[in-house]
């Protein structure tokens, strides 16, 4: 596991052009019926700290 570091992201309304939800139907659960909530973030620069073992 590492540590990231990042300011907080700013989310942005979206709109869904196309869903494929052939993935959640394979599984056996039931298809949305309503609209999906939707956000996009254009990104955040990252710091990530250097990765290390965790024991379990």
């Amino acid at each position: 596991t590492a540590v990231a570091w990042h300011e907080p992201w700013v989310l942005h309304r979206a709109t869904v052009v196309t869903v494929d939800d052939t993935l959640v139907t394979a599984a056996g659960l039931p298809r949305a019926t309503e609209a999906p909530i939707v956000h996009y973030s254009p990104g955040v620069d990252v710091r990530i700290g250097f990765p290390h073992r965790v024991s379990g």
